[in-house]
């Protein structure tokens, strides 16, 4: 085989990641606008409808590190995927056949455990690329991700239209069925840089107690926590007490999800580079924080688009970069494991985040729960500012290492 041929097959191998990575989340969010209003419906208070969100979470902290981990010692990353996959199918399955309370947490909890694979999808991917485009590859998968989700939104929303919410739930068992059959066509790929160290336990402490893994880790959390506590949580029961209906809500996540399609595969290289990697993510943090403070303010249902255009910028700006910066100069024996580590923090932010908006909102009403939540976003600004943190901000650097 030629080196075009090679190039080809390379291309035709992306193409179908990309697909299956777009399908896994099809599968994962073609009911997620629904999910608080269903919940409701059944009779869930908001304490429970935290729970529900935060078991999403509890699941990914609980598996991404040990996900991460024995993906590097075995040296294998498709295995993981499938797995992942089939809970996708089994999750939204499970809801449809037995509704409950009950239910939606164990639902939302296996639904975790698949989320909890990102770890090996986003690691499996970046083997296609070499550890200097990093960044550039988890802002490719990044993108079919948001693409996979936004259509998710539309496609879903319509059968809820159509049919009713349940609908939702096995079009999104349906999603990851097609996931799977795509999965089937990879192969684990090695680095092109093809690695030649190999994986050692004992270096794992010394890698989870890396400044920069550990800044960056943080980040994320808080970037999750916003985002799971609002958008996915609790934005929706705004917008439903001001009068918006199902259609509605589809609309704020396709508003949500559109920008993050084109501006997630920019922000790890062109945006970087442009402005340095603190500037762009304080820009991201400031869009998402603003839009905190905004939503309990907002008079009509219909101004929610408008809030969240300007947080899905402000997620895109931000959290795709930082889980490319997380595994940028790790080894390659040792990325899942980084990656586990970084996602595994992060997915404490989607725990607690709603359920700790969830409580106080139960106690001090919704508008006290998105002012909270807006002041964590301001620490998240504050501590992006501190040189010692070991976030870059000059375009010089940015650019030394993309050479």
């Amino acid at each position: 085989m030629n080196s075009e041929e090679i190039r080809s097959d390379s291309r035709n191998i992306i193409l179908i990641f990309c697909v299956m990575t777009g399908l896994f989340w099809f599968s994962q969010y073609a009911y997620m606008p629904q999910l608080t209003k269903y919940a409701s419906q059944i009779g869930a208070s908001y304490k429970t409808i935290g729970m529900i969100s935060g078991a999403y979470g509890l699941s990914q902290v609980l598996l991404r590190i040990p996900l991460g981990l024995y993906s590097d010692y075995l040296g294998k990353r498709k295995i993981f995927v499938v797995i992942g996959i089939l809970m996708t199918i089994l999750s939204p399955t499970l809801v449809y056949f037995i509704p409950g309370d009950a239910t939606l947490v164990v639902a939302r909890f296996l639904s975790g455990v698949a989320a909890a694979t990102w770890v090996n999808i986003t690691v499996m991917f970046s083997g296609y690329f070499n550890n200097a485009e990093s960044t550039k590859a988890i802002g490719i998968i990044n993108s079919a991700n948001r693409f996979g989700q936004l259509a998710a939104f539309i496609v879903g929303g319509i059968a809820v239209a159509i049919y009713d919410i349940r609908a939702a739930f096995l079009i999104s068992a349906l999603g990851g069925f097609i996931a799977l059959l795509f999965c089937m066509r990879l192969k684990d790929q090695p680095s092109l840089e093809g690695g030649t160290k190999f994986f050692d336990v004992k270096d794992i402490p010394k890698l989870y107690r890396n400044r920069r893994l550990l800044t960056i880790s943080i980040l994320g959390l808080i970037s999750q926590f916003i985002t799971f506590s609002t958008i996915y949580s609790f934005t929706p029961l705004l917008a439903t007490k001001l009068g918006a209906q199902s259609v509605h809500l589809n609309l704020y996540n396709i508003a949500f999800m559109l920008p993050q399609i084109f501006v997630a595969a920019l922000a790890g290289t062109v945006i970087r580079d442009q402005f340095g990697e603190r500037n762009t993510l304080t820009a991201g943090f400031a869009a998402v924080t603003l839009c905190c403070f905004l939503s309990p303010l907002v008079p009509h249902y219909l101004l929610f688009i408008p809030v969240m255009l300007i947080s899905g910028i402000g997620n895109a700006l931000s959290f795709p970069l930082l889980m490319g910066i997380a595994i940028k100069d790790v080894a390659l024996e040792y990325k899942s494991s980084a990656m586990g580590f970084y996602q595994s923090v992060y997915a404490v932010g989607m725990t607690i985040g709603p359920i700790l908006l969830g409580l106080i909102s139960q106690e001090y009403g919704l508008t006290s729960g998105f002012v909270f939540t807006g002041a964590v976003g301001v620490f998240a600004l504050t501590a992006i500012q501190m040189p010692a943190l070991g976030i870059h901000n000059s375009v010089e650097y940015a650019m030394h290492k993309r050479i």
